[in-house]
């Protein structure tokens, strides 16, 4: 009943240092219940608070000496497998932490069986920290399938928050990659594509217990800034050739290729300038990565014939930004008849001449 373990000690008698029972310990409490929970320990399992993804026994011992025939039972478990004055935890999670533990037993022969219980007993469970990952307001756009990637458009500002929870509690957060942090909040007040875009690591480390080998506790987490911005024509050309009125002789090859960039990758398309303005080449916008994205659209004729003469476009559009560009072609036709060909081939032919 003393309040001091010092003040136990001047009551004992024949006191050693060396003891024939492994299983010595102190029990403080402010009731006086004939049951205790004690953690049974082993390599794996070592200390007290337990480690999570350890695998631990708990104990139901009684105070009072010669009691047998006791039948032990745990009304509060906290997810334990009972087996009879023990309590298995096999792989310990966080989710334990806290859990509320209790043992009973009961002794004597009827109709004098009596019951005892012990204490509820809380566990505490060493975890580390799990990171979450916000943001204000909607100026980071989510991906479904990738829960830790966010997308912001170019020069948009962004400030990100690296939140934990531990035990023992977080003591410290920090920000690495393109840009770092001693916060938990990261600060981009104009998000650039090339500089900005990229992977961000978000490391917090749990209060250290000075007495305990196992502190601290750290976790890590990777989150991915894709900056989106406008899709535009790098190239446009007839034949690898940058001019935007090209001459073509009639039935030779005509080559056209289009490349774009921009973040999504964009819809394309490469037009014919006609009155109903037919779509002659055209490929999809693509889903947002994180890597750059040049596409590619090309339109092939083997054997350009006369009426191909005309103006063509090549139109990029991603959702963020648009872009055309035009290229003319002249097919020289070789022979002719006025009234079989359209009038602009007609045309044409007399400029050439």
């Amino acid at each position: 009943m003393e309040s001091n373990i010092l003040n136990c000690i001047r009551t004992f008698t024949g006191f050693s240092e060396t003891c024939s029972s492994s299983e010595l310990g102190v029990i403080c409490s402010d009731s006086s219940p004939s049951l205790f929970i004690v953690v049974e320990t082993s390599s794996t399992s070592p200390a007290y608070p337990l480690m999570e993804g350890t695998n631990v026994t708990l104990k139901c011992v009684s105070s009072q000496r010669g009691l047998s025939h006791l039948n032990f039972s745990w009304p509060e478990t906290a997810g334990g497998r009972p087996s009879g004055e023990f309590l298995i935890f096999d792989n310990l999670t966080r989710s334990h932490n806290g859990g509320r533990v209790r043992c009973m037993a009961s002794y004597g022969q009827p109709p004098r069986t009596q019951i005892a219980t012990s204490d509820t007993f809380a566990t505490d469970v060493y975890y580390r920290p799990v990171v979450r990952i916000k943001w204000e307001g909607n100026m980071c756009e989510p991906l479904e399938s990738s829960p830790s990637r966010c997308v912001v458009s170019q020069y948009q500002q962004i400030i990100l928050y690296c939140e934990a929870d531990s035990n023992p509690p977080p003591a410290s957060t920090r920000w690495s990659g393109q840009v770092a942090s001693a916060t938990g909040q990261l600060y981009i007040p104009s998000v650039e594509r090339s500089w900005h875009n990229g992977r961000y690591i978000c490391t917090v480390s749990s209060k250290p217990v000075s007495s305990d080998g196992r502190q601290t506790l750290s976790s890590t987490h990777s989150f991915s800034v894709i900056v989106k911005y406008p899709s535009r024509i790098l190239k446009f050309e007839v034949n690898a050739g940058m001019r935007r009125v090209v001459t073509v002789p009639e039935h030779s090859p005509v080559y056209m290729r289009c490349e774009a960039e921009g973040r999504p990758s964009p819809h394309m398309t490469i037009v014919r300038d006609t009155v109903d303005k037919r779509e002659v080449a055209s490929r999809p916008r693509g889903a947002v990565e994180f890597s750059d994205q040049r596409v590619v659209l090309t339109y092939n004729l083997t054997a350009a014939p006369c009426e191909a003469s005309g103006d063509y476009r090549c139109e990029v559009d991603n959702g963020v930004g648009k872009d055309i560009q035009n290229i003319r072609i002249y097919v020289m036709c070789k022979y002719f008849l006025k009234h079989e060909l359209p009038a602009k081939t007609v045309l044409l032919w007399h400029y050439y001449v």
